[in-house]
């Protein structure tokens, strides 16, 4: 695993399916005690907004998975590029 980008309540790595060798992007929230209900819902107003749109030109989501300390989304990597 690799560190794409480290924010406030948010890490992104580069990770890598073991069977296909396909890279993807894990953007990790941690749980901790400053996780409420706001965060919650603005994550998962997120991931319904991923979801929700399907462009060539957008990174689609693959998964998502979630633990009792951290939720993880899972999105493809496109190389190259960045977001900030």
């Amino acid at each position: 695993m690799c560190e794409l980008h480290k924010g406030k309540s948010t890490i992104i790595q580069l990770v890598r399916d073991r069977e296909t060798k396909k890279q993807f992007a894990a953007k990790i929230f941690k749980k901790d005690n400053m996780w409420d209900i706001r965060q919650s819902s603005m994550l998962k107003n997120e991931i319904k907004a991923i979801r929700m749109f399907h462009s060539e030109h957008l990174v689609r989501l693959k998964a998502t998975y979630e633990s009792k300390y951290e939720l993880i989304i899972l999105m493809e990597y496109l190389q190259g590029t960045s977001l900030y």
